[in-house]
């Protein structure tokens, strides 16, 4: 077994790049030998075994201010280091799953519109129950957006002139005196993907799809939406699940 080792060596040996070494020694995490003929780096058998410490330690998220005194550590105040750093993951991991089924959510809304886009004019029934109008203010209106960023509502009533309110579906823990602008009947709805310009709510699709339905002999009494995305498509639009009220 050699009793020096150099700062390639030490890298190969632990399969790291010799700058995150370089990195570590100016933390003072680790403290080579010098050379006194060249002044090279030299590395004895402790501190290759520190620097596994050390890459140990780091791959289970401790942090490195806590590494600079973990040589001089005792028991408590090493297992302390050891369970605030789990905490912290548990924290991390928390988060994570958190943001993962965000995505999933996301992911999930975006094959909607695809599906959409591809199946027009299936028959299907709303997903929720009512749709109120309640935002008198820029608080509430977060607080709804981060509460279900899916719950905007769009209400289109269309005699005897296409008039829209929006609103939104589901409620929030603290709103009060909410006015519902619809309610789930058990009739008979198809569902297409509307577009609409978030800066002008009756600049929209809402036309081609009742045209369709004129065409094919059906009568639409009302529009409930769903939101799903904001994109563009030539332009930037809403993306809405749209549920037409039919009367055959």
């Amino acid at each position: 077994m050699k009793n020096k080792y150099t700062i390639n060596e030490l890298a190969e040996i632990y399969g790291i790049p010799k700058s995150k070494i370089r990195y570590w020694e100016k933390k003072n995490l680790l403290k080579p030998i010098r050379d006194t003929n060249n002044d090279y780096r030299q590395y004895d058998m402790k501190q290759v075994i520190e620097l596994g410490d050390i890459i140990f330690f780091r791959n289970i998220g401790i942090p490195i201010k806590h590494l600079v005194t973990y040589t001089t550590m005792d028991y408590a105040q090493l297992n302390a280091t050891f369970k605030e750093t789990k905490e912290d993951i548990d924290n991390q991991i928390k988060q994570l799953i958190l943001t993962k089924e965000a995505l999933d959510t996301k992911i999930e809304k975006m094959n909607l519109i695809e599906h959409l886009t591809e199946s027009p004019y299936e028959d299907s029934q709303p997903h929720f129950k009512e749709a109120k109008f309640n935002i008198d203010n820029s608080e509430s209106l977060g607080k709804i957006f981060l509460n279900n960023p899916y719950g905007f509502s769009l209400y289109f009533s269309l005699n005897p002139e296409v008039k829209i309110t929006e609103g939104y579906v589901g409620s929030i823990a603290d709103s009060n005196d909410e006015t519902f602008i619809w309610e789930h009947k058990n009739g008979y709805y198809k569902t297409a993907l509307l577009k609409v310009n978030p800066d002008n709510l009756y600049d929209n699709n809402l036309a081609q799809h009742l045209a369709y339905f004129k065409k094919n002999g059906l009568k639409v009494t009302s529009v409930i939406t769903s939101y799903l995305s904001t994109h563009v498509d030539e332009k930037r639009y809403d993306f809405h699940q749209a549920w037409f009220e039919i009367i055959k």
